[in-house]
């Protein structure tokens, strides 16, 4: 899930928000900041294994958000979902 995230911030990045955005915005982040920040638990097998893969603490996860967000800056596209 973590180099998903990342993945899709440089694929953004890259793209100028022609791609990865979606999946960054709509899914990724949300799913890090409900598991590791909310400390939802995970609802099905797949989450699970995700979760256990890339367990990362919550000041971790904010400090990744943080810097995606400072990442992908001047990405005009993605600005107004960060």
């Amino acid at each position: 899930m973590i180099e998903h995230l990342i993945l899709h911030a440089i694929i953004t990045k890259k793209t100028n928000g022609e791609f990865g955005t979606l999946g960054l915005i709509v899914f990724l982040i949300p799913k890090v900041q409900e598991w590791y920040i909310n400390k939802r638990k995970q609802k099905t097998g797949w989450e699970m294994n995700c979760y256990n893969t890339a367990l990362i603490s919550s000041d971790e996860a904010k400090d990744l958000l943080n810097d995606i967000k400072l990442y992908l800056k001047s990405v005009k596209v993605v600005q107004q979902y960060l």
